[in-house]
């Protein structure tokens, strides 16, 4: 039974006061210190490395910005040191949401791993890729996001993998939602993401070649949002056995307190604050039917028009905040080149965020960009450094969805939690102030009343 030494684990990890307490080993240790100015772990990390260097299934729920990312990296090169440092095999494989994402480890891992015969790459193309581009050493962790992962499963040993790991989980696998139609059920059992095929892919093969001695892959499972019927979808799939169930979000706020929300409503060369949900229903009660469907028909007429004034808003309150360093959230069917251009015209540099590796060391300092252009999914994961506000342009799709994208700010840094500003710009039509304004109730975040505005 899995209970006893699970609980073992905990209390152990609990009392745990620095890394090697957590069983990381010394070059882990050391190279932490020396390239990351790290000695200790966060109160997340500090209840999941053990799990992961035991090899129980772990699925993971911690809000963002605490440090989950990095710590799965410590703990996956960690344990690579105790198992696998003579080894000339390929044996885990991260399966991350974006590129940039994958990058961003690679670069983590060849720092942790330093001075060790252990090596990472990440997975570009359909190639082999079994020895890094900058070495010879052999790649004993591949990373990339599902498609490249795919291109690539026919070029490289996957034989010997024993440690799956899947970031942003929920955005993999993209289930439907418990009370969907059972045409988008059927839809979606018929058309697996490339995660699914991916992962069963690997398990399939694991139990064809499975040996006395051969334990099935073990399955890490991360995301902010790691909710019941996924698990229970996980479990059902053969994925995991047993599990460890660690929430690090029971009893913490979703969005950090630091953090301050606005959100501000843009219609023809107007904005204003959000109003209370009494006024929105009162207003709502009093129109009738026909009057909602005119306002719905005229807003479409204009509908370029309120994106650029979106845009425009957004380029004021870069200036009025003084933005040093600030993500722009957009819909993913909004070209953000465009976004960029127009940014541009009114005097504001941004760029796409997955440019957001290439910049030079003193972009950063002089504030030469102050905005990174980003969708709610290209972000994912990602650790962009003092974001000091988040301006989110539409309506979020969901609760979630606010929530991965407010916590780019208000992230853990050297101090503890940074605060942040995050400000949402939202059409002036329809109920779209209703919805807005059930995210913030779910989330019990307070919605302060932006000064410079009506």
């Amino acid at each position: 039974m899995l209970s006893k030494p699970t609980s073992i684990i905990f209390r152990r990890c609990y009392a745990t006061r620095s890394f090697k307490d957590l069983n990381v080993s010394q070059s882990i240790c050391n190279n932490l210190q020396r390239h990351f100015g790290i000695e200790e772990p966060t109160l997340a990390q500090s209840r999941f490395i053990p799990v992961i260097q035991s090899g129980h299934d772990l699925l993971l729920r911690d809000r963002t910005g605490t440090g989950k990312t990095f710590g799965i990296a410590v703990a996956l090169a960690s344990k690579l040191v105790h198992e696998s440092q003579n080894e000339r095999k390929l044996r885990s494989l991260y399966i991350v949401p974006n590129q940039e994402l994958a990058v961003q480890i690679e670069r983590w891992m060849h720092l942790l791993m330093d001075g060790t015969s252990l090596n990472a790459a990440a997975a570009y193309h359909a190639q082999s890729i079994v020895n890094d581009k900058h070495t010879s050493l052999p790649s004993h962790t591949l990373i990339g996001t599902p498609a490249h992962l795919l291109d690539s499963i026919n070029t490289i040993p996957i034989h010997n993998i024993d440690c799956i790991v899947i970031e942003e989980a929920d955005q993999a696998l993209r289930l439907p939602t418990r009370y969907a139609p059972l045409k988008k059920q059927k839809k979606r059992a018929s058309n697996p993401k490339p995660t699914e095929t991916l992962v069963n892919h690997l398990l399939q093969l694991n139990t064809n070649t499975r040996t006395k001695n051969k334990k099935k892959p073990q399955l890490i499972a991360a995301s902010a949002t790691l909710n019941r019927p996924l698990r229970h979808w996980m479990r059902m799939q053969g994925w995991t056995y047993n599990p460890v169930f660690v929430d690090i979000t029971k009893n913490v706020e979703a969005v950090s307190k630091q953090t301050q929300h606005y959100c501000l409503f843009v219609s023809r060369g107007e904005i204003r604050n959000i109003g209370s949900l009494y006024n929105i229903d009162e207003q709502m009660e009093k129109e009738n039917p026909v009057q909602q469907q005119q306002q719905l028909v005229d807003s479409s007429d204009y509908e370029y028009n309120n994106q650029v004034s979106l845009i425009e808003s957004v380029a004021v309150l870069n200036e009025i905040e003084q933005v040093h360093n600030g993500v722009l959230f957009v819909d993913t069917s909004v070209s953000t080149s465009d976004v960029a251009r127009q940014l541009a015209e009114y005097g504001v540099r941004a760029r796409d965020i997955r440019d957001y590796d290439q910049r030079n060391s003193n972009e950063e300092e002089d504030g030469a960009t102050p905005l990174w252009i980003a969708t709610e999914f290209s972000a994912r994961g990602m650790d962009i450094g003092n974001v000091s506000h988040v301006f989110i342009l539409g309506e979020p799709k969901s609760v979630g969805g606010y929530v991965h994208m407010a916590g780019r700010t208000g992230r853990l840094g050297p101090g503890g939690i940074r605060g942040g500003k995050v400000i949402t710009l939202v059409e002036d039509k329809g109920k779209a102030e209703t919805r807005m304004s059930n995210i913030y109730k779910m989330l019990n975040a307070q919605v302060e009343h932006y000064e410079h505005v009506q």
